[in-house]
Parts: structure tokens; sequence; C-alpha cells
């Protein structure tokens, strides 16, 4: 294996990591807005 191609594995498990943090917390805010009284 050369340092090179395990660089890549690392970033594309950070990526991977991060995009499922981002998704979850945008599923958490449009939960948590929907649970609020809508603004009239």
């Amino acid at each position: 294996m050369d340092s090179n191609h395990d660089t890549q594995i690392q970033n594309l498990q950070c990526y991977r990591y991060t995009t499922r943090q981002f998704i979850y917390s945008q599923q958490f805010a449009r939960r948590k807005s929907a649970a609020l009284p809508p603004v009239s």
C-alpha cells in the first residue's frame, strides 16, 4: 500500500462521516421545526 492511497481512504471515510452528521442534523432541525406550532 502506498501512503497516497491510504490518505485517499482516510479522506473518503472522513467525508462519509461528515456527510452523515450533516444529514442527521438536517433531519433533526426539520423534525424540531415541524413540532413547533405553525406561525400565522
